[in-house]
């Protein structure tokens, strides 16, 4: 069956649906089903988990090519092969030492396309995304 999120089939070869199919029908089943019946706190609870939610569903869809990026574009600033988290380590280890220059237009080039990408998982509706989508694309 296509996934409605990706387009894509969305059973693992054994039949089952991935994670992010399971979030998406336990998301719409809090929104459509138990939203409508709810009221006060209990229906603002519930919105947090269907908000909650929507960011797990992008997890699962973006974040391992967002951490492949990441990866890469570390690697090639620091000029080093690792896992990311060996990379960020490495990254932080630079900037507290001295040996990256924090002002350094490449380094904050690099941040920013990170909190972009963050944004789009966490929260694709902040308000200046599409400012900041926009200014990396002009790379300013």
């Amino acid at each position: 069956m296509a996934d409605e999120l990706t387009g894509v089939d969305s059973a693992a070869p054994d039949g089952r649906p991935s994670a992010a199919v399971l979030l998406g029908t336990i998301r719409e089943y809090l929104q459509q089903q138990v939203q409508p019946v709810l009221a006060g706190a209990a229906a603002y609870q519930n919105r947090v988990a269907v908000n909650l939610l929507k960011v797990l569903e992008r997890e699962f869809l973006l974040a391992g090519t967002m951490s492949d990026s990441r990866r890469s574009r570390l690697s090639q600033y620091l000029g080093l092969a690792g896992d990311l988290q060996d990379l960020d380590a490495e990254l932080c280890r630079r900037i507290r030492d001295g040996r990256c220059d924090p002002q350094d237009k490449a380094l904050l080039d690099m941040l920013d396309e990170f909190a972009v990408a963050r944004l789009e998982i966490d929260n694709p509706a902040y308000p200046t995304l599409g400012r900041a989508r926009s200014a990396l694309s002009r790379g300013t």
